[in-house]
């Protein structure tokens, strides 16, 4: 049986695309921002509210604050990649003009 492994959220949203980090923080922000109002007048969703208005600021700069290191990883992806395709290309020209001779 395969081990299970146990990623971070962090984890998660690093190996994703820096605007999924950002729609999130987006979201804890609007959920922080304009549900409790909505909800204070309900007595029997109080806690609710205020377990919002705890949990929500904190996870959106969480995740705001990930948005420039998931681009930054991004970029290095990209930049890596783009090395070794060249590398490969450098490699099949030499294997090609070695088969010349």
């Amino acid at each position: 049986m395969p081990a299970t492994k146990h990623d971070s959220i962090l984890d998660v949203i690093l190996v994703r695309p820096w605007w999924v980090s950002l729609a999130i923080a987006a979201v804890a922000y609007v959920v922080w921002r304009f549900v409790p109002p909505l909800i204070a007048g309900h007595a029997h969703l109080e806690h609710l509210a205020a377990g919002l208005m705890r949990v929500a600021p904190p996870l959106s700069i969480m995740f705001a604050a990930v948005v420039p290191v998931a681009l930054l990883s991004r970029l290095r992806r990209r930049r890596l990649c783009k090395d070794e395709e060249e590398g490969e290309d450098d490699d099949t020209s030499e294997l090609s003009s070695r088969r010349q001779h």
